[in-house]
Order: structure tokens, then sequence, then C-alpha cells
């Protein structure tokens, strides 16, 4: 129920509809995903009925909050659980959640203001009211200034709010900003009960907030959505049960929800075949679409479908050789998009096109093809005009090596997350691409792509990023301190952009910025967009309402999921 946090951004999760396989009851029941999500594989639910959704791991913790906690399986399964402002849709956009707030209404912009209207039902499973006091809990403990040792996963808008003001008993929040933040919706995602949480603890202190925060790691023994944790296992799974005092519109109907723990695709795949599961997400591949496709006859369905996320290809300007501007640029102009498109992407989805901005996505208001026109040669992959620019800045291919001065240039470590085949080959182009200008390219997948870039472990680096459903994201991407930005890369007139990008009200403004932004990002030559990339979701059984949400997860809508049919499926033992 809230929107992705950054750190979740490097695993997948998908969004929309497109295209479809595998559907023994006809290939069009996700078909009405990208048009109207409210009708993407909707119908009527009964009560009773299990669901088992796989997850690669256990969470780290359950604080998602922090940065540690932030991560796709974390958001998964506290999404049941946590009260939030706004939920992010498949489509991207941001929705008030009518089950927690009645209103939210921004009343004034000097100062900025905006007030929230607590729904009178809404309470924590214990029977206390949702109050601002937890609004206040939230904000004190990820703006960064009041805890400052609370690792919030991103102090942005958190940090711009110089107050929260309770009214009407605790059921009116008042927020007033230093600062405007035109963003202020993605706020207050993911709220904790400050009762439980602060219980025997002075928040009005810095240690009263650490100490509340660090409880945030724990398994919680409360809820706040439709379900609550009724068993965990670390090694296994963690099961869900409804919230009996659950006060949203629409009643959980499942009596059970259980995320399953299997570390690898091929496990997930025999498990989705025998029914020990019915569902997991997954990056899509054409060996992965082949293996669904076949199991069409055991009632197994999938959808491969883009969202809001893209797929990109980083340099680290810290590694020595790359910080050279004019090798970063030879590179890009090495690299072919197209053929990285159309031999590793089309075959399983049709619909892949090339993204030219580093901003926006292709369609959104304001989005403009920035890297076309600033540099049309980057992901051209014009060797010819490469080598050109090689040997302008003193470069030379001897022996089928390149070397600057008669220093060869380090063979390059292209990082991505092992076991995606699409980035697999994607990198085998990518080598091939560039030892056509004289550059070694040596594959090194990793389990944990997020610490590799956290630690500059790394040349080039393959994968996807989530636009989330504000503007003001691209300030933690590019900004030479932004908390999302592990090139090394930073430059001063970019900064003074993407920090009026963040406070500025006017939306023509902040797309005119932020494309001003972006073409001094694609001049810098430090990260090429590809393309907008697709996810995948596979389902077996006779369920309603489940959908991928590249946005928010799976499970954002975990109340109105349910079983539909005659017969109940009971999933085989494992």
């Amino acid at each position: 129920m809230r929107p992705a946090a950054l750190v979740a951004v490097l695993l997948l999760v998908s969004a929309g509809c497109g295209a479809v396989g595998g559907h023994a009851a006809g290939p069009d029941r996700f078909a009405r995903c990208a048009a109207r999500p409210d009708d993407c594989n909707a119908g009527a639910r009964r009560a009773g009925g299990t669901f088992v959704v796989a997850l690669r791991a256990a969470p780290p913790n359950f604080n998602v909050a922090s940065a540690d906690g932030a991560v796709s399986e974390a958001t998964t399964i506290m999404n049941s659980l946590l009260p939030g402002a706004f939920t992010a849709q498949p489509d991207g956009s941001l929705v008030r959640n009518p089950d927690l707030l009645a209103s939210a209404t921004v009343t004034g912009t000097a100062p900025q203001t905006v007030v929230y209207q607590i729904a009178p039902a809404a309470t924590w499973d214990d029977g206390t009211p949702v109050t601002a006091d937890d609004f206040s809990y939230a904000w004190k403990t990820r703006n960064g200034r009041d805890c400052p040792a609370c690792a919030a996963v991103s102090t942005a808008g958190y940090e711009q709010i110089a107050s929260v003001a309770a009214g009407d008993g605790g059921r009116t929040v008042t927020v007033t900003f230093r600062e405007p933040y035109p963003d202020w919706q993605s706020l207050f995602d993911a709220l904790y009960p400050a009762h439980v949480e602060g219980a025997g603890l002075d928040l009005s202190t810095r240690d009263g907030l650490r100490a509340a925060f660090d409880r945030q790691y724990g398994q919680p023994r409360w809820s706040g959505g439709p379900y609550r944790i009724s068993g965990y296992d670390r090694d296994r799974q963690v099961d869900l049960v409804p919230n009996p005092r659950w006060y949203g519109a629409d009643k959980p109907s499942l009596d059970r929800i259980t995320y399953r723990f299997l570390p690898d695709q091929a496990r997930m795949l025999a498990a989705l075949q025998a029914r020990q599961i019915n569902a997991f997400t997954a990056s899509p591949s054409q060996d992965l679409t082949d293996v669904l496709h076949g199991l069409a006859g055991s009632g197994v369905q999938y959808e491969v479908a883009a969202g809001p996320v893209w797929e990109r290809l980083d340099l680290n300007v810290r590694s020595a050789a790359l910080a050279d501007p004019l090798l970063r640029q030879a590179i890009f102009t090495a690299v072919d998009v197209d053929e990285i498109i159309t031999q590793a992407v089309r075959g399983y989805f049709p619909a892949a096109r090339r993204l030219y901005s580093h901003n926006l996505m292709a369609g959104a208001p304001g989005y403009q093809e920035v890297v076309r026109q600033v540099a049309p040669e980057q992901g051209s992959g014009d060797a010819d005009a490469a080598r050109k620019i090689l040997t302008q800045a003193g470069y030379a291919i001897a022996g089928g090596r390149l070397a600057h001065n008669g220093v060869p240039v380090p063979e390059l470590r292209l990082r991505f997350t092992g076991g995606n085949d699409t980035r697999q080959a994607s990198g085998r182009l990518i080598h091939r691409q560039l030892a056509r200008i004289g550059l070694g390219v040596r594959l090194d997948p990793t389990g944990d792509l997020a610490a590799a870039l956290a630690g500059y472990d790394y040349d080039l680096a393959l994968f996807g990023w989530v636009s989330g459903p504000g503007l003001g994201t691209p300030r933690e991407m590019w900004a030479a301190d932004g908390g999302g930005n592990h090139t090394g890369w930073g430059d001063p007139d970019s900064d003074a952009l993407l920090k009026q990008v963040a406070r500025e009200l006017d939306p023509q403004r902040r797309t005119d910025e932020l494309n001003r932004q972006d073409a001094i990002l694609t001049q810098a030559a430090v990260v090429l967009p590809l393309y907008q990339r697709p996810g995948l979701l596979a389902l077996s059984g006779n369920y309603v309402n489940v959908r991928d949400n590249l946005a928010a997860g799976l499970s954002y809508n975990t109340q109105q999921w349910g079983l539909a049919g005659p017969t109940p499926l009971t999933p085989s033992a494992p």
C-alpha cells in the first residue's frame, strides 16, 4: 500500500499490461490493465482459500523506512500491514488512500501547507486510532534532523517539513513546509504505530526516536492494514491472516497469504507447476517465457509488461580509466542500443522501444528525446565515430587493445544481477560492441548489485530503475550528494537545477528544468538510458485481482485478492 522506496529499485516488480501468453481461459485476461487497471484480472471473490507467493529471500528486516530494510521482500510483506497516505497505482500515479484519509488538501503555498483528515474508522489492530502522532513519528524518524542516527531510506520531503501539528483530537494533521515540496503526495507512505514502537520511550528526544526506529526492524505484532503476520520462519516462509479490526471498505476474503522463500527461478517454476505456489514476479527472458508458455495446459498464465521502470547502463566515474569523459563518450557511441533491444528483449517483448530521457518516461508530460537531441551518437553503435573520438583524445589501438599514450586501458568489469538472462545477453552484446574499439569487457555478475553500486565496485553496470510518481527523485539519482547516485559524477549546474526541481510547484517549469538537467547529464556520458523495461507476473490458480505493480509492489491491494470459481485450490505440500 506504499510507493516503492528508492532502495528497492534494483529489484523486479512490474506494472501495467502488455503481451500475454499461456492462459488457457483466453489470452486477454490481463489485456485491460493498461487502460483500466481496476479491470485487470478482476472478478467476484468468495470467502476462503490460501494464496502463496514466492519471494527470493526472507526480508532482511521489517523496517521499510530504513535504508537496509526497504527492499522488495520487506515491502511486499509489509504492504499488507502499513497504512499509507497515498497508494501508487500500476501506471505510476498516486491516489489518496480513502481507507486511511478522508481528505488531503493543500491549503496554502506560502508556506506550503497540507492538511490531512484521517478517516474516522482508521485504527491499529489493538483498537488505538491512527492519529497525528503516527505522522509526527514518521516525520521525525525520517527527516535526518530529529534522529540523525535513524538510517532512513530517504529524507527527501521530510527534511523540508517545518512542523507536523495535530488537531481535532489528533484526527487532523497539518503539515507545514519550510521549503515547497511538490511531491508531497509521496510522503507518509508507511506509517508505523507510534504508541507501540515508542512505548516507554521519550519520542521528543533523539535517543527515544532511535530506540523506537530500531524496534521497527523486528517482526511486527501489530497491523494497521488488511492482514497481520501470524507466523514467520526465516528459513521457509511468512504467513499472513486477515486483520479482524481492518477498517477498510474492501474486506479480505482469503484465509491466508503465504510468502514462501525460494532463492532461484528454477525452484519457483517447479513450485508453480506443482501448485505449491500461486504467483511470482521475475525479470522476463526468452527462456522463461518459453517455459511458461509451455505450462499453459496446467493452468499457468503469465504477463510481460512495461511499467514505470527503465533499463540503464552506468559508468563509474571513479574508475581510473572512466574518469576521462572522452573515453566515456566513445563507449556510449560504440554501444548499440537497438541491437541490444532486438536481440535480447524484443523476442519476448515486441513493444520494447528505446528511451531517450534520464528523467521522464516516454509519453509523460514534458518528455523530450534529450539524448537524441543533445548527443545522437550515444547508443548508435557507430564504432567508426567512437574510434574518431578516441584518436582525437590521444588513444590508439595496438594489437587489438586500446591504449592511451602507450598505456593500455585496463579490462572493464560489467556488473549485473546474477541469474538475469536478459542482462547476461545484453552484457555479451556490449562485450562484443566495445571490442570493436579495442576495449576488453569482463562480465561479472553479482548476487548483491546494490552493494556493488554503493561501494563503487564496478566499471560498467546494467540494471533497472523505477521512475517514481513524483518528479523530485532525480535529485536522489543525479545530485553529487544524491543517495541514489553511485556513478561518482556531479556537476554544480546540474545540482542547482535539481535543487530547484525539488521545490518547484509549477509542473511546466519543473519538466523544463528536468530536461535542461538531462542535457548536462547526457553530455557528461555517465548513464545511457536503454529502454522502458518489462517485468513478468506468473500466476497459477483461479484467483482474481492479482496485479503486478512496479510502483508499489505486487501486494499493494491484497485486501482485494480472492478466490474465484466453484472449487478452492489447495496447494500441494512442498
